[in-house]
């Protein structure tokens, strides 16, 4: 019986062994690719930054929720103010205050105007201007006076329409004054809202404006303005404290009756800061 020569096939298989340790060492282990065998490969997507959205996360509590008199409804969470439909009024009993009076715990239902029932669905009279409050953080209504302007006011808003470079005639400016403590500092200070609309009772030669700002005794602070081509007689629509922060709502409504903006700020010493603005018909 013939031998088989293995020989040749050994020289053959150390070679090709040889070989194989080579190109490993040379080349050496994508160790990478052998730890991310099993997973996605392409290099991650740049990410979508998050789009500004001032409606309340569902996990964000509702602190507070207020109506005024012109149907407006908006919403406190810890971190926003927002506006807000009808809906949120439901199953809710509201602090009603008729004017600066509170009356006492209500259902409201707004259409075309606010009708507010007792727990008996007895309808409520209202004969002032309405606010309706449901919150379980501290709430009040802070000292404020309406008074009548005088000619030392008018000295005042002249100064400081000139300092903003606005154009006007003093008289024929609608111009509404209101006192308070507005920075608690125990000294009563001027808020004054002054605009010149056309269309509200005849065209004038100067530009439209509304302003609204409180005259402190160091400096003025500019609250609201708005000198836009279609400007709107601005006026102070509610006033409130709420967690120790006083606010002031302005309403200024369009001369073409399209509806009125609403802007809210609070009040931090001398300063104001605009929490909400949104427009309503």
């Amino acid at each position: 019986m013939n031998k088989v020569n293995i020989k040749p096939i050994i020289i053959f298989g150390s070679i090709v062994l040889v070989y194989f340790i080579v190109m490993l060492v040379i080349f050496g282990f994508d160790k990478d690719s052998i730890n991310n065998k099993d997973n996605n490969p392409t290099k991650d997507p740049i990410p979508t930054p998050p789009s500004i959205n001032n409606e309340p996360e569902e996990n964000e509590k509702i602190e507070a929720i207020l109506f005024i008199e012109d149907g407006a409804i908006i919403t406190k969470t810890i971190s926003n103010w927002n506006s807000a439909n009808d809906d949120i009024l439901l199953k809710k009993q509201f602090s009603i205050y008729d004017n600066s009076n509170l009356l006492g715990n209500y259902t409201a239902v707004f259409n075309n105007g606010w009708y507010i029932y007792d727990n008996t669905n007895n309808k409520i009279n209202i004969t002032e201007k309405i606010l309706g409050v449901n919150t379980t953080k501290e709430f009040n209504r802070f000292s404020l006076d309406e008074e009548l302007i005088t000619e030392e006011d008018k000295i005042i808003i002249s100064k400081y329409l000139d300092n903003l470079g606005i154009t006007y005639d003093i008289n024929i400016l609608s111009i509404n004054k209101n006192t308070s403590d507005y920075n608690k500092d125990g000294i009563r200070e001027s808020l004054y809202m002054v605009s010149l609309v056309n269309g509200l009772e005849e065209e004038y030669s100067y530009p439209e404006f509304s302003i609204a700002f409180i005259n402190y005794i160091k400096q003025p602070n500019l609250i609201y303005k708005n000198t836009s081509d279609v400007s709107c007689a601005v006026s102070l629509a509610e006033y409130f404290e709420l967690d120790l922060t006083k606010y002031l709502m302005f309403t200024c409504y369009y001369p073409s009756d399209t509806g009125y903006q609403l802007s809210l700020y609070n009040l931090n010493g001398m300063y104001s800061n605009l929490v909400l603005q949104d427009t309503f018909k």
